[in-house]
């Protein structure tokens, strides 16, 4: 019995394009790894901004107790709470910001009718006052009127 190949010896060229793309995708998996290693080191120097453990040396106490902004919709408007004053724009948000000391921690409390921009209008003004830490919690219940 004699076997002969039914196809013919495959050529070099005929291999090098399954190779080159296998190499290609191990390439890309290489600089992934390597890429998302790089960023762990910087992910470990982020510290929470208010409260929790922190894997770091122990820092001081605030200088002063975090301020709670509330955003919600009212009557169909967005509305910023802060303290007791009820901001419906960016300007009268940012006067009711002004009177507190910079060091202060914000806490923005979103309620579930809040609209993106009004999320997104808070925290641009809570940083352009020149508050740093600025942290995003759920309003569990509606906001305020």
């Amino acid at each position: 019995m004699k076997l002969v190949r039914s196809s013919p010896s495959l050529e070099l060229a005929e291999l090098r394009l399954p190779i080159v793309a296998l190499l290609d995708v191990i390439l890309f998996i290489l600089m992934y790894f390597m890429f998302a290693g790089n960023l762990d080191d910087e992910e470990k120097l982020l510290r929470a901004t208010i409260g929790g453990m922190s894997t770091g040396a122990p820092t001081a106490a605030p200088a002063a107790p975090p301020t709670i902004v509330e955003i919600g919709v009212v009557d169909g408007r967005e509305a910023f709470r802060v303290r007791d004053v009820v901001a419906n724009d960016r300007e009268s948000l940012a006067t009711a910001l002004r009177t507190l000391p910079r060091e202060t921690a914000i806490i923005l409390r979103v309620a579930d009718d809040a609209t993106v921009g009004a999320i997104a209008t808070a925290t641009q003004v809570c940083r352009d006052e020149g508050f740093e830490k600025v942290v995003h919690v759920p309003l569990r219940q509606p906001a305020p009127r």
